[in-house]
């Protein structure tokens, strides 16, 4: 083989590449496409094509990997110096170090630390109150609904309320 049918040849496999095609390679190249269909069995290009496929999936799943290990890396170097500040600044509180003006500052610091960690986490940092009352128009009567549809579950207003109150315990709880 001459070099610049050599040369020819991988230009020709790396057009295939791309458009996965004899016929388009040729039409591309300007080259007949027996000629490159020739050259596609003598060099298998689909065998060639397709382990260059495979290839590429795996340095895709390799970075994507590393790209995810490298943000878990970051949330958790995040979570640490959220860590630290919270112990730093209950610790210069308790040493008198820090005087808050009042404890709402301590607990709204306390609660802005807690908040960015569950942001870190994905978690939910507040809740909204759902609305119990639905109401159902029938000409000039409004009823109120005994029941709420949350999600496809039917849920009781008595019961709804208790599940927000629980909701509004535990954030309480937590801050």
């Amino acid at each position: 083989m001459k070099k610049i049918d050599t040369k020819k040849r991988e230009e020709a496999f790396k057009v295939y590449l791309k458009l996965g095609s004899c016929n388009a390679t040729a039409r591309e190249l300007g080259l007949p496409s027996p000629q490159i269909v020739r050259w596609s069995q003598e060099e298998s290009w689909e065998t060639r094509r397709k382990d260059h496929r495979k290839q590429l999936a795996f340095h895709f799943n390799s970075l994507k990997l590393a790209q995810e290990n490298e943000l878990t890396r970051l949330q958790l170097t995040e979570l640490q110096f959220l860590e630290y500040l919270q112990t730093v600044v209950s610790e210069k509180i308790i040493s008198g170090t820090i005087q808050p003006k009042s404890w709402r500052d301590v607990l709204d610091t306390q609660r802005f630390i807690l908040n960015e960690m569950r942001l870190v986490l994905g978690q939910p940092t507040s809740i909204s109150k759902v609305s119990t009352l639905t109401k159902i128009s029938s000409g000039e009567d409004t009823h109120e609904s005994n029941s709420v549809n949350i999600d496809g579950e039917e849920l009781d207003k008595e019961e709804l309320q208790r599940l927000i109150e629980d909701a509004h315990e535990t954030l309480s709880d937590d801050e």
